[in-house]
């Protein structure tokens, strides 16, 4: 994916700040979204929790990326940068 938007955006400058906790789910993800992608200013934010989400009931795992991804809306708003889901 880096590749790729490096080649699309060539005078971009493009840096990584990989937020992944491994063998964690997005409730955790969630209860951290301020500190490891909103404090460190993400402008663009991948969120992927399909295996570590697996056995979660589907009412919490919804509320969980819900609220990681309101969260960073709220900061989108004030901040001016976006967000793609």
């Amino acid at each position: 994916m880096i590749g790729w938007l490096a080649e699309q955006f060539p005078d971009a400058r493009i840096s990584v700040e990989n937020a992944a906790i491994g063998a964690t789910g997005s409730d955790l993800a969630a209860f951290r979204a301020k500190r490891d992608l909103i404090d460190r200013g993400c402008d663009l934010v991948f969120v992927e929790y399909a295996v570590n989400d697996e056995g979660t009931p589907p009412e919490q795992r919804g509320r969980s990326r819900e609220g990681l991804i309101r969260a960073k809306l709220r900061d989108a708003a004030a901040s001016g940068s976006e967000m793609l889901g």
